[in-house]
Parts: C-alpha cells; structure tokens; sequence
C-alpha cells in the first residue's frame, strides 16, 4: 500500500487538492471529495502506473481561506482555545508550516464560524 499526503481545500461548491510524487506537484479539482480521488487516483495510474487499490490517501486540509477572515493576532488564540488545539500548531496552520487533519480542521472550521458570528453581533452593537 502507497499512502499518499494529500492536501484539501473546499469552498461551498468544488473541493480541490494536491499532491506530491517523484518531485511533482499534481492539483485536481472536483464536486466532492470521493471524485477528487477518484480523478487523482486515475492520474496517479496513467502517469505513474500505481493502481488505485494500492493507493491510500493520508487527508490534510488547507485552511487558508478561512484565515482570509480573521485578524489572526486578535483572534488566533480564541479559535485555539476554543477548538481545544495549541495555540503553537494553531500559529503552523495558520503559516502553512503544518497542515490539519480532518478532525483538527473541522474542529478550527467550527470555531472561526463561532468567532466570525460573535465579530458580527459586536459590531451591529447586538448583544
């Protein structure tokens, strides 16, 4: 088995990611998740002649879209505290250094979602 770090970003409508092998770069786009590796795993087998059932894909999510909307020295250590992730690893997927699993990912989605809607309600003066 080929285990493979690939690299997912998302938005409402398309999901993309990326990959590395033998010094290239490979970047594929599609509606979902299962057909991204499905279309990655066929180029994975016509270029590289590595057949899909030997291909394992270790997911990585790149939030960097995310962090477009937040004022990461003000809020950056509200998201850690409140997805329960170090502020240290929070400051190396905010830099790229580091990319999160699915579960880290969703839990610093969930809490840059809490973060933007407390930033809303404050400046409409709601309380």
């Amino acid at each position: 088995m080929t285990i493979i770090d690939l690299i997912i970003e998302e938005d409402r409508n398309s999901v993309s990611g990326r990959i590395e092998i033998e010094n290239a770069l490979i970047v594929e786009d599609a509606d979902n998740l299962p057909q991204l590796e499905e279309i990655l795993k066929r180029v994975l087998l016509d270029e590289y002649q590595m057949p899909s059932d030997e291909i394992e894909f270790n997911k990585f999510y790149d939030l960097t879209a995310f962090y477009y909307h937040i004022d990461r020295a003000h809020h950056l250590p509200a998201i850690c505290k409140l997805s329960g992730i170090g502020i240290e690893l929070g400051h190396d997927y905010v830099s790229k250094e580091k990319f999160p699993p699915e579960s880290d990912a969703r839990k610093l989605k969930m809490a840059i979602i809490e973060i933007m809607k407390l930033d809303v309600a404050d400046s409409d003066g709601v309380q």
